[in-house]
């Protein structure tokens, strides 16, 4: 489903695509349906600055190269991307990031952790975000408990570097 979020962070689907893959070039075509039927109908030239979808790199991908990808002459590999911003969308982040918590053994743990987590996606502007995880690194570090040192250092590989990650829930 492809679709838009307005101001109030309300999704507005307009379009549908199914696919028996899930490669960049099929996501590639997906995007440039959209941006080329939009320039159709309103004249616009379409070039979305940000990217909410799940963790999966074949849309980061497909979505690069359809809205952020300049070529200075026909040689592919002289591309040049611009930027944009990526945010992962909280449903997949939230499933995955529990799927990740196996490496801390005490329950109590595990829930708080995931408690902080959940508020940290709460955060209204990037310097909050920012903050908020500073402290929350900060926390959690000071256990010094390997099973902990293990999921931050994941769940920042993973997440934290690619943004804020989670600002936008979109539903």
């Amino acid at each position: 489903m492809v679709g838009t979020v307005d101001q109030d962070g309300k999704f507005h689907p307009n379009g549908l695509s199914v696919s028996s893959h899930e490669r960049e070039k099929d996501y590639e075509f997906i995007f440039l349906s959209v941006k080329s039927k939009i320039h159709e109908l309103f004249n616009i030239c379409y070039k979305p600055g940000t990217l909410v979808a799940d963790c999966a790199p074949a849309i980061t991908n497909g979505f690069r190269d359809a809205h952020h990808k300049e070529v200075s002459n026909d040689d592919d590999e002289l591309a040049i991307y611009t930027d944009f911003i990526r945010v992962y969308d909280w449903a997949h982040v939230n499933r995955n990031i529990r799927d990740e918590l196996k490496h801390i053994r005490d329950k109590v743990q595990k829930e708080e952790v995931m408690a902080d987590i959940s508020k940290l996606q709460l955060s209204k502007s990037k310097q909050i975000f920012e903050a908020a995880l500073k402290l929350f690194m900060i926390k959690w570090k000071s256990f010094d408990d390997e099973g902990i040192d293990k999921f931050i250092d994941s769940f920042k590989k993973d997440y934290v570097n690619y943004l804020y990650f989670f600002l936008f829930v979109p539903i």
